[in-house]
């Protein structure tokens, strides 16, 4: 849980380095408003549809598709193995191996190829402002040795539609359950939160005090060596 903890506190602080360049920018007239819809695109969770009035709102979108390690990067498109089915609580699919079209392991110049819009932070992490489910949020992509290693949505503090905390994490954990099943809930440093996992990676929704996250991490390379230079050794 404590990973999980910091992984959000990295991706809050990489939020923050995010939110003020794009305040900047807002001045100068080079980012949309959040929540404007804006956000969206063709690499992106969240997509838009008129509304009452002609306005644009986000409809639901599926948090994840499947990736497979042994297969082409054209048969990635689309594909979509995440799917709930019975089973044991917390149990993934035994494909489901990415976050969106991205599979882990992927480089940087795939994955922007796939993800337009990202933004690399002073942390390190490449950052987007997007919608995921319906609702404002950003998502975090870090690498190891150059390989997307974890994805991390991490939705916006700031609740539409006058929604309470509690329906708010309510309607995100029924989306993750209709697409990867029933969880296995867990207590944790900050309360329960809900899991999912394979032999490939794993999927936690916690609530921080940084707004509701969900975290995508690879298993292979979580426990891969972070290469460094022996400079200084």
């Amino acid at each position: 849980m404590l990973k999980v903890c910091w992984g959000a506190v990295m991706l809050a602080a990489a939020v923050l380095s995010f939110v003020s360049r794009s305040a900047t920018a807002a001045e100068e007239g080079e980012w949309a408003e959040w929540g404007t819809g804006g956000a969206s695109d063709s690499g992106t969770i969240g997509v838009t549809a008129q509304a009452d009035g002609g306005r644009d709102v986000p409809e639901p979108a599926m948090m994840s598709e499947a990736a497979d390690d042994d297969q082409p990067s054209s048969m990635l498109e689309g594909r979509d193995a995440g799917s709930a089915r019975k089973g044991r609580a917390g149990t993934l699919a035994a494909d489901v191996n990415g976050y969106q079209d991205l599979r882990w392991g992927m480089k940087l110049p795939e994955v922007q190829r796939r993800m337009p819009g990202l933004e690399e932070s002073s942390r390190g992490l490449w950052v987007k402002e997007t919608v995921v489910a319906g609702f404002p949020a950003f998502i975090g992509l870090a690498f190891k040795n150059g390989k997307l290693k974890e994805a991390t949505v991490q939705f916006s503090r700031e609740i539409p539609r006058g929604l309470s905390r509690e329906e708010h994490r309510s309607a995100i954990i029924n989306a993750l359950t209709k697409k990867y099943g029933a969880p296995k809930k867990e207590e944790g440093f900050l309360g329960e939160h809900q899991t999912w996992s394979n032999d490939r990676m794993t999927i936690t929704a916690s609530d921080t005090i940084h707004g509701y996250t969900v975290t995508y991490t690879s298993l292979r390379l979580l426990k891969e060596v972070e290469e460094v230079s022996p400079d200084g050794l």
